[in-house]
């Protein structure tokens, strides 16, 4: 019985904190929960709980038959005899062997689930009593020749940063079950840290984890009972600051460093819309600070799995930022319905003139890279928010108000929902500048003043900006009524020759602005590498901004689109340069050994600048600069050379 409560109240302990109904007191529920979250397999719990059924009642009848508190089997063959009958046997021996049956699998299942996450394992005994006594004691003699031995190229620098660690966790000052588990996790992570190609660099990347996790009992159980996550940990940390830097800063992310569910399956929008559901669902349907906590844990952590995968080169670019998309969507929907609720509960339904309920008409374009499929794990989110329903009405709850100003307000708390910073930080940045006149314009647009606008006053790079732009939350019907629009705008019939030119004369103002804005803030650091916003750099490259670079491959992409969509509206179909590039070769525009060219270089250049923002290494992108020249090539031919 004993063995079988450890191995369920165990994994309640590690899983608990991030799956909070495990936090089940009956323990044949908790068994139940733990087996639908695939915490252990099921035919073992099945086992387990067969196993306890069997042992208690068994306990049941020897207490009642002696009249007191004993787990013993009775001796006397009377007692034996009554224990068997009273369990459904016929004698003692058919009893036993069904009893030890049940042991066996009991012992079995222990067995392995001691052993099998064990992390006092992972270190021969000669290396744990070093990297143990390292830990203790930094300054030891010969401390420094041995770290160096094994790896460690800054031995005088790792000892610094240990002994900076305990103090700022003040080790002395903790309690003794407490520096038990630190004393047996930090030699295991010392000596993984050594394995990896850069391990002063690991090492420095982790201290920072431990030192949040130090008197958090709950994590560092966690690492010490699954080795496959510590593992991991240390090997990503290796690989990438921003994983570092995140678990650092949110240690619950911990908990998705498990092996389950570390596929691109879990990246099915379906599924995390499903998942995301069944977090807030835990919370009390008031409890807007709550709900937004959990969006950012959700987000967060899907967001690291995503990027456990591409580090681990499990997932390719395009999967990558599929999933990264799909992430922001499902969050999106989320916020919109979260402040949808809220305001319904506080003004009521929106009606039209005749008092009829409106439902929530609104809806959220995206624009960027949310709208063409190539979210990056630091992107912002380009958004419209369009709103379609009768101005004349009101909402319909006791304190009422104008439909106009409940759907500004609406606006407000979505984005109030996903760029307030908590605990947990923000879920997003929240760039509206694309709306009807910018930030001069209302919040949230009417669709007919949206549809106004893009036909009689919106600038060319407004209609470049279309492009890529699709609805991703809202009303369904919204959806159908922006799709139209953008065809409808996309196909519209252009002097090829003005388009050709306003184009060009973009680009060259982002240049400038750019190249002003890289002067200003070379002069304010003394003549140091310039910066600029947004700039991903490769040995002096600019992936984004540079000549040959993404948005050169972008702005003749929409050129060809706003240019070929009135005689070839397939081509308006997409949102994402991949199928739109694909299509542009199919309608004869760009040559097969072009459109390669350009395919290629597009997702060299986005891996590049992925792997940057993660931290990872760059020097496997020898070709970025072969596919610069190609398309510096491309664009004097198409664009430059054609307009004279």
């Amino acid at each position: 019985i004993r063995e079988i409560e450890f191995i369920i109240q165990a994994l309640q302990l590690i899983w608990g904190g991030r799956e909070s109904q495990l936090q089940e007191r009956q323990i044949l529920k908790a068994m139940t929960l733990i087996a639908a979250g695939d915490f252990l397999p099921a035919e073992e719990v099945h086992q387990l709980r067969e196993a306890y059924c069997f042992l208690r009642n068994s306990e049941h009848v020897i207490q009642a038959e002696k009249d007191r508190q004993t787990q013993r089997l009775p001796s006397a063959t009377l007692s034996q005899q009554r224990l068997a009958i009273a369990m459904g046997y016929s004698n003692y021996p058919e009893y036993y062997l069904a009893l030890t049956g049940y042991r066996d699998s009991v012992i079995s299942i222990f067995s392995r689930f001691m052993s099998s996450n064990n992390a006092e394992e992972e270190s021969s005994k000669t290396d744990h009593l070093f990297w143990a006594k390292i830990w203790r004691e930094p300054e030891m003699k010969d401390g420094l020749d041995i770290l160096t031995e094994y790896g460690f190229l800054r031995a005088h620098e790792v000892v610094r940063n240990l002994q900076d660690l305990s103090r700022r966790i003040n080790v002395h000052d903790m309690e003794e079950l407490g520096i038990e588990r630190l004393d047996r996790l930090m030699p295991i992570l010392m000596r993984l840290a050594a394995r990896e190609k850069d391990p002063d660099r690991t090492l420095a990347r982790l201290l920072p984890i431990i030192e949040q996790i130090a008197r958090r009992s709950t994590y560092i159980v966690y690492l010490l009972e699954n080795m496959d996550a510590l593992r991991r940990m240390t090997n990503l940390c290796g690989m990438s600051s921003w994983v570092a830097d995140h678990l650092a800063a949110m240690p619950i992310l911990l908990y998705e460093l498990s092996d389950r569910q570390t596929h691109e399956a879990v990246f099915d929008k379906a599924q995390l819309a499903l998942e995301l559901r069944e977090q807030l669902a835990t919370t009390e349907s008031d409890d807007l600070e709550m709900q937004m906590d959990l969006l950012r844990q959700f987000k967060t952590g899907a967001i690291l799995k995503v990027a456990v995968l591409e580090l681990s080169d499990m997932l390719p670019l395009m999967k990558a930022s599929d999933a990264l998309t799909a992430i922001a969507e499902v969050v999106l929907d989320q916020a919109v319905e979260l402040a949808w609720q809220n305001m319904l509960e506080r003004f009521g339904e929106p009606c039209d003139s005749d008092n009829v309920p409106q439902g929530c008409r609104f809806a959220i374009i995206a624009y960027g890279k949310l709208g063409g499929f190539e979210l990056g794990y630091g992107s912002d989110l380009d958004l419209v928010m369009l709103v379609d329903v009768d101005q004349q009405g009101a909402t319909n709850g006791e304190k009422a108000i104008d439909n106009g100003v409940f759907f500004h307000r609406l606006a407000q708390r979505v984005i109030h929902i996903l760029t307030r910073y908590t605990r947990f930080g923000t879920v997003y940045e929240i760039d509206l500048r694309l709306r009807p006149s910018g930030n001069k314009g209302p919040l949230v647009s009417t669709f007919s003043a949206y549809e106004r606008y893009l036909g009689e006053v919106a600038w060319t790079w407004e209609h470049q900006a279309l492009v890529r732009s699709r609805f991703v939350a809202g009303h369904p019907a919204m959806q159908a009524k922006f799709d139209n629009l953008r065809a409808t705008i996309l196909q519209r019939p252009r002097d090829r020759a003005a388009l050709r030119h306003d184009v060009v004369s973009m680009r060259e103002k982002m240049r400038v602005h750019l190249d002003s804005e890289s002067t200003e803030a070379t002069g304010r650091r003394g003549g140091s590498e310039p910066e600029s916003g947004d700039a991903v750099l490769v040995s002096g490259f600019d992936l984004k901004h540079g000549a040959g670079a993404i948005v050169d491959i972008e702005f003749m992409v929409q050129f060809w689109v706003l240019a070929l969509s009135h005689e070839h509206p397939e081509v308006a179909r997409w949102s994402d340069k991949v199928r739109l590039l694909e299509a542009l070769e199919v309608i004869g525009v760009l040559s097969v050994a072009d459109q390669k060219l350009l395919h290629e270089a597009y997702l060299a250049y986005r891996s590049a600048v992925h792997y940057q923002w993660l931290g990872g290494e760059m020097s496997s992108f020898k070709r970025l600069n072969l596919y610069r020249d190609g398309v510096v090539d491309i664009w004097q031919r198409c664009m430059t050379q054609a307009m004279v």
